[in-house]
């Protein structure tokens, strides 16, 4: 019995089981726990870092730790991941979380769970940086000025 490898990474030599685990049913039957305990009434969640509210099949739960996970050997599995190890993300965000993780080993050295609150912070202010540039390049084209105006308007 042994747990997966808690490095940063979601693929590679050091993790070959990852993708196993992924596949079981023990996961997938974690999952749809975690859905449940946490839906909207709409039955959505909402992505860690866009906010944006989705169907359980529209995302992926990452993980903040993987003590929880156990392998038994022979293809079987445990899924004993508390939900505050678990963090919704829409597949973009989780791409984009891992491929910042994965690019500077620095990040590492928190520890996954830091580091992977940490690296979501930064891309939801990225995220909430372009959404504001767009707002204010939309405000700019929808909003007369006062020098184009005709008088009397």
């Amino acid at each position: 019995m042994s747990s997966l490898n808690p490095s940063l990474r979601r693929a590679g030599p050091a993790r070959p089981s990852y993708g196993a685990y992924l596949a079981n049913r023990s996961w997938w039957g974690r999952r749809r726990r975690w859905f449940a305990a946490h839906a909207s009434a709409e039955g959505t969640v909402e992505c860690a870092v866009c906010l944006r509210a989705m169907p359980e099949r529209a995302f992926d739960l990452h993980h903040l730790d993987y003590s929880g996970v156990v392998d038994l050997g022979m293809g079987k599995w445990q899924s004993r991941e508390r939900d505050q190890d678990l963090m919704a993300l829409c597949r973009r965000h989780h791409d984009d979380l891992h491929a910042l993780l994965d690019s500077d080993r620095g990040w590492a050295s928190m520890g996954r769970r830091q580091a992977s609150l940490e690296v979501a912070a930064v891309l939801r202010a990225e995220f909430a940086e372009r959404v504001q540039a767009y707002l204010d390049a939309t405000e700019a084209l929808t909003v007369p000025n006062e020098k184009t105006q005709p008088e009397g308007s």
